[in-house]
């Protein structure tokens, strides 16, 4: 038990760690102001009128990742009546999550319907050890964008537009999900050697023919 309260202070008094927290206090202070009421269009009106529309800023947590501080987003629960009966959908969740060590981890989780599996329980959609480019130019509203899209791709009676379809896709392709409670590795590095692999072979071919 010593041991960890020492640890745990050692980490406290430690420059990049409080520069890390320092960072993310303005960056909560941000998103308060530009998240609690965010232009969306008729999309997140929609959605928000539905589910509800939520910010938190503080240590209570919708999500089970740990931290010692975040920012969520996240859209409501609610009834939907089907030929199979009444069943409830959870919005999507966008999460901002501060480490002990202050590094960052931005998480995005999907819309679930009770009964239904996803593709994943989550997206690690970004890793910061520099925490002040939380609150660079533009970052709040590029995952802003994520989110929505994300919200609309995986919710069950979602009106995605193309461009959504596409972002989910992507956002799919590039970063890690988790499932079954682990981390792997994206889908484009699981096929990175597969296309160096054939690359290879296309530049070899090209040099012996």
């Amino acid at each position: 038990m010593r041991t960890s309260i020492v640890a745990r202070h050692d980490r406290a008094a430690n420059p990049d760690v409080k520069r890390r927290v320092q960072d993310f206090k303005l960056f909560k202070e941000i998103a308060a102001r530009d998240l609690a009421n965010p232009f969306g269009g008729r999309a997140h009106d929609r959605m928000a009128q539905r589910n509800g529309y939520y910010l938190s800023t503080g240590r209570s947590a919708r999500t089970a990742f740990p931290g010692r501080d975040r920012v969520e987003l996240f859209y409501g629960s609610r009834a939907i009546s089907g030929s199979d009966g009444a069943t409830a959908e959870q919005g999507a969740i966008l999460s901002f999550v501060q480490g002990v060590d202050g590094q960052v981890s931005v998480y995005l989780q999907p819309a679930e319907t009770d009964g239904m599996r996803t593709r994943e329980d989550a997206l690690l959609v970004d890793r910061f050890t520099e925490t002040a480019r939380l609150t660079g130019m533009g970052y709040i509203n590029r995952r802003w964008r994520d989110f929505r899209s994300y919200a609309e791709a995986t919710s069950i009676d979602g009106e995605p537009g193309w461009r959504d379809r596409a972002k989910a896709s992507w956002l799919r392709f590039t970063k890690p999900p988790l499932v079954d409670g682990r981390f792997g590795p994206s889908e484009m590095r699981r096929m990175a050697p597969q296309v160096m692999a054939v690359a290879l072979a296309f530049l070899t071919g090209a040099v012996f023919f």
